[in-house]
């Protein structure tokens, strides 16, 4: 066996000699030595022969011997090294043998066939090295196409040549691994990743654009773009420089490319995506937006809740009362007609009339002729029939007494639910409800009228019992664009229902026909069972009932109060046993403490495009680990460093330590860098310390409980507790900053916590500065994290040196305080602070990323559903190909659709908060308010909520102010004259976010919208009720082929058969589509197949594509007509 390292052979090549320096070589055969040169049984080589290079000036390559067996690299062979006595292949060659003749080492002739052979010794390329051999001469070496290597043969005691068959051995080249570990090792990129670039080289801009101080020059990709090749090896020509040989294609040298598919892949992938191109056309007409996280587009994941083992009852209730004509029911004129319920409890004498168990639902209605037997009974459901609307009342106060629960709830309450059945109680029979129905005799204690329970809770409040307001609950527990009910229900529950108007259901209601009061039954049933649902799928009672057993506090301050009660009921709880007791100053001695100076280290992030790995770390609760560390505390100062004005001030009072203390503890004591003076936990361990430490003991304990049950109730129950654990631990740092509403306020303490957290962040920064072996850069901190930028990196070096970091800097760090890797961002974009986005990965090992954004307009709610998906698809273009102008063309394309009202208006809905009473009467309200405010005359009950979410387009209506143009989504399905405002949209609200990115690529949004060639797209005229001019008159566009020249061109008219069979085609297309799409809005209201569908759900797509195809079967309506007037 060979010595390691395997060492592989490689074929000498032969060197011709001039003729004077061997004047027998041409007429003398080769002499082979008797004893052949013995080859090791376990090396298998193959033989291969010499490949020209190629000739200049277009000669003809020398034909050589036909390859049989794969090439091994030809090597060097130097003149200089192996002497000047010339090598011939034998012309027998039959006889494969040769022998070889040298010359003695005086220069004597050249031996004979009678001459005393010499034994030949092959060396290695090491061998040679440590000889004294002459400089070799570049000019006498024979190069091949392939890359080259040195031997040499050496005989004994002289230079020698060896035969064309000899075989030396060749050190192997270095290992992917080798060459990868040495890269790092001397600091050279791994991988150099792809900048920007256009794609089309007419994109390219003609000068470089200068934004922000910054000159970008962005290129193509195209040959003459590319930089030259630096090579790092002197070679005596060139490698693959020379355009005298090569074409200019081949500039930069060729690479093995994929195979082409097979015939049978091209067949197989044809017959799978046949119907490809008929997709490819349904979606040009619409926005195309980016892969959803799941296949219907809901924005939460679904929660399977646990109902059994419920420790509160709930009573949820709806009421019924028709209105007058379209207007909201109104307490002081409408009664109410019917009211239901869905009571959840553990009663089991209470039957479950619903699928979900512990549900007992039904309605109370007053008897009357639309309401008997037949028509209002719905099958498997409680029903109770009272005599008058006085009667309905008391079921109501008698209901709740009985069944005593504690928790009153409802989606509304002002407007409908309980407040509207407390309203009509007092206006029809002055019943005070809220008293009646209270746990307390003689209640009524609370004031009513209070401005905050209006804007935040609800005025409906009843003694001795909880009241949730549904609505206002899920506003801070879902993120969402729009809190309508059909929003709330179709992202959190999944469902898609049906919403019918208050005029509808009245219709409804008083109709003939008894199908019609069934499905307002039906329709009112099915919401307060939702209610239910809607607590149970949100954890509202059984997560605020953890959070309150938590922080010591009642169920209520759970919900609407702030978190420096549920801190204080903490520290109340440590402050007793030690005997402590806490402060309370008034707000005048709050206000007058020192103004805190100390600020978290934000550093501002270099705006640019990143295409290498961002690594973010993230210290896991900075403020809490500090506190605990440092032993920061009330109780454990004893006062500053230096006096502040003379004076020991410490929060509202001074702070006098006894005169010696300092100096007996000194070997006990920490100053923070305000200047702050805390004992160590040697001497007392502060309370906040140990409030803190249980707090995370327990969490910590509390999900590990959670990993080792099964049981999916008490999971629920653990998951609530350490939620409500992680918040106390976070907002402790709060309680003692708060210096306008606080309760027992320190800035010195605040102060302490803060700088102590921004020298932590800054040594960690520092740290990573100063690790060559990183080469890491902090381009972004906020608060408690970096971003480190590493250039040059892989994915998998990424990981390992963020985790390398993490581990390092925890260790220079006193316990708790630890750095955690949080993930990789392999293409990103950092704009601004807590703004930023791109592309994560959380595992090494995982190979899809995830488009993770912060602060942007595709996570933000300000915006609407066209901004987000666009530009969410050209920030995934750009990390995914950084092709400009791949981006370009489909921005182009997206606005050439919004330019042609190809497009649904629900993309382009903004929903706006609104709160009417607090705008100036002296300038303009925004547009949500100007919605707001003609629903308010149109309807005095249609008032928004405080804060309520107002949905709104701007059209093309006449008018030069938002206000005028803007409209609700209603008016713009009931009016085909209106239109989005495609220019104000694309300008104003798709471009500026676009750019705010692309900029910082170097690229010019702005100009590719003003360059671009305008479509205008034929109208559909001839609708009614229009309040343009155009709208009276017919289209001039051909309804067949599309051009000019009528309805029917002359053209078209000359083939009336194809004509006809065109016109009738489209008018059964377009009829057959409005079936269709009128058999899935039945299916989902309930609405018998023929009759006219009444849900008016603008949160709906369907209901925006039914409209859509009714107007273009309107349109197909006159083909029977046209193909009257063709010439047959």
């Amino acid at each position: 066996m060979l010595p390691q390292p395997k060492r592989s052979f490689a074929r000498l090549s032969p060197t011709p000699q001039p003729s004077s320096q061997a004047p027998h070589a041409s007429s003398s055969p080769l002499i082979r030595s008797q004893r052949p040169i013995q080859v090791p049984s376990e090396i298998k080589a193959e033989r291969t022969e010499i490949v020209a290079p190629p000739l200049p000036n277009g000669q003809a390559t020398p034909a050589l011997p036909k390859q049989t067996k794969p090439a091994l690299t030809p090597t060097f062979v130097d003149p200089d090294v192996f002497g000047s006595t010339p090598i011939t292949r034998s012309k027998k060659r039959s006889k494969k043998r040769a022998t070889i003749s040298t010359a003695s080492d005086s220069g004597s002739t050249p031996a004979t066939s009678t001459r005393s052979r010499k034994r030949v010794k092959i060396s290695s390329a090491e061998d040679l090295a440590s000889q004294d051999l002459p400089p070799r001469n570049p000019s006498q070496v024979i190069q091949s196409n392939s890359t080259t290597a040195e031997t040499s043969v050496q005989s004994s005691g002289s230079k020698v040549g060896l035969s064309s068959t000899a075989w030396v051995f060749r050190d192997p080249p270095p290992s992917r691994r080798t060459i990868a570990h040495t890269m790092e090792e001397n600091g050279v990129d791994s991988v150099e990743y792809q900048d920007p670039f256009y794609s089309n080289p007419a994109d390219v801009p003609l000068r470089p654009k200068l934004f922000a101080g910054r000159v970008f020059n962005v290129k193509g990709n195209s040959v003459a773009d590319l930089k030259d090749f630096q090579a790092s090896i002197a070679t005596p020509r060139p490698w693959l420089k020379s355009r005298r040989f090569l074409p200019a294609t081949a500039r930069h040298g060729w690479e093995y490319g994929p195979p082409p598919p097979s015939r049978r892949e091209v067949l197989t992938y044809f017959g799978q995506d046949e119907t490809r191109p008929t997709q490819a056309l349904k979606r040009k007409s619409q926005l195309a937006a980016p892969t959803q996280k799941n296949k219907y587009g809901y924005k939460l994941s679904q929660k399977k809740p646990q109902r059994e083992g419920r420790s509160m009852s709930v009573l949820c209730l709806e009421v019924f009362a028709p209105s007058r004509g379209q207007l909201l029911p109104d307490p002081e004129k409408d009664e109410i007609e019917a009211i239901f319920y869905c009571f959840q409890n553990d009663d089991e004498e209470l039957i479950d009339s619903t699928i979900h168990p512990g549900y007992h639902a039904g309605y109370v209605i007053i008897d009357g002729p639309q309401t008997t037997s037949r028509r209002a009974k719905l099958d498997g459901i409680p029903v109770t029939y009272v005599e008058s609307e006085l009667d309905l009342v008391n079921w109501v106060i008698d209901t709740t007494r009985e069944w005593d629960p504690d928790v009153l709830t409802g989606w509304e309450l002002h407007n409908s639910s309980w407040g509207y059945v407390s309203a009509r109680a007092d206006k029809a029979f002055s019943m005070d409800l809220m008293n009646e129905i209270s746990r307390m005799v003689g209640g009524g204690g609370f004031n009513r009228k209070d401005g905050y329970s209006a804007h935040h809770t609800s005025t409906f409040k009843v003694e001795g019992r909880h009241v949730l307001n549904i609505w206002r609950i899920l506003r801070s527990e879902v993120t969402l664009n729009q809190y309508t009910f059909e929003n709330v229900v179709f992202h959190v529950l999944h469902q898609r229902i049906p919403r019918y108007s208050a005029g509808n259901l009245t219709a409804l209601w008083r109709s003939k026909t008894p199908g019609h009061t069934a499905l307002v039954l039906r329709y009112m049933f099915q919401r307060v069972v939702i209610y239910a649902e809607l607590l149970d799928s949100a954890e509202i009672v059984s997560k605020n009932a953890e959070f309150a057993r938590v922080f010591g506090v009642d169920f209520d301050a759970v919900i609407f109060r702030g978190s420096q009660f549920k801190v204080e009921s903490f520290i109340f709880r440590l402050a007793k046993p030690e005997s402590f007791v806490m402060v309370s100053p008034s707000k005048q001695q709050v206000g007058l403490q020192n103004a805190p100076f100390a600020t978290p280290l934000i550093a501002e992030p270099e705006s640019k495009y990143y295409n290498h790995p961002i690594v973010v770390l993230d210290f896991q609760s900075l403020y809490p680990s500090v506190m605990i560390a440092y032993n920061i505390c009330y109780s454990t100062c004893l006062g500053r460093v230096e006096k502040f004005k003379g004076t020991d001030k410490f929060g509202f009072t001074e702070l006098k330590v006894a005169d010696g203390m300092i100096e007996l503890l000194k070997d006990y004591l920490t100053v923070t860098p305000n200047g702050m003076i805390f004992v160590k936990p040697a001497v007392r361990k502060s309370l906040l310390a140990k409030m803190l430490g249980e707090v995370l003991d327990t969490r910590v304990m509390v999900k590990n409980a959670m990993k080792g049950t099964k049981d999916k109730s008490l999971t629920q129950m653990l998951n609530a507790r350490q939620l409500g654990l992680k918040l106390m631990a976070n907002v402790t740092y709060g309680y003692t900053s708060a210096t306008f509403s606080g309760r027992m306020p320190c800035i010195e303490i605040a102060d302490s916590i803060v700088q102590t957290g921004r020298e932590t962040l800054e040594k960690a920064q520092e740290l990573i500065h100063s690790r060559a072996d990183w080469n890491a850069t902090v381009v972004y901190g906020d608060t408690d994290s970096l971003f480190i930028s590493l250039p040059g990196r892989s994915k998998e070096q990424a990981f390992k040196i963020g985790h390398d970091i993490a581990d390092t800097v925890t260790a220079m760090n006193p316990k708790p305080v630890k750095l955690k890797f949080e993930k990789v961002y392999m293409g990103s974009v950092l704009m601004a602070k807590k703004r930023y986005v791109g592309f994560k990965y959380e595992h090494p090992d995982e190979t899809e990323p995830v488009f993770d954004a912060k602060g942007i307009e595709t996570i933000r709610r300000d915006g609407f559903p066209a901004q987000q998906k666009m530009e969410e698809v050209c920030l995934k273009m750009l990390f995914r190909n950084q092709d400009l102008s791949e981006i370009k063309e489909f921005c182009r394309q997206e606005w050439t659709k919004i330019l042609q009202g190809r497009v649904s208006p629900q993309d382009f809905i903004i929903a706006k908060e609104v709160r009417l009473g607090t705008y100036s009467e002296k300038g303009i309200p925004p547009p949500g308010a100007a919605v707001a405010y003609r629903r308010i005359l149109k309807d005095p009950r249609d008032e928004p909520q405080y804060a309520e979410r107002v949905p709104y387009v701007i059209s093309n209506a006449e008018g030069r102010r938002l206000i005028d143009r803007a409209r609700m989504p209603e008016e713009m399905l009931a009016n085909r004259s209106l239109g989005i405002d495609a220019e104000y949209y694309i300008r104003n609200l798709l471009i500026p976010p676009l750019a705010r990115i692309f900029n910082l690529v170097g690229a010019d949004v702005e100009q590719w919208y003003d360059s671009m060639p305008r479509q205008k797209r034929a109208g559909k005229y001839g609708a009614l009720g229009g309040m343009r001019i155009d709208s009276h008159f017919l289209s001039a566009h051909c309804l067949v082929c599309g051009g000019e020249g009528g309805e029917v061109c002359d053209e078209c008219r000359e083939s009336p058969t194809e004509s006809a069979v065109t016109l009738l085609r489209a008018e059964h297309d377009a009829q057959a589509r409005v079936l269709d799409l009128q058999r899935i809005c039945a299916s989902c209201s309930g609405t018998p197949a023929g009759e006219r569908l009444l849900c008016d759900s603008v949160d709906c797509p369907v209901m925006y594509t039914r409209v859509a195809a009714k107007r273009d079967a309107q349109d197909a309506s006159r083909a029977r007509e046209l193909v009257g007037q063709l010439d047959w």
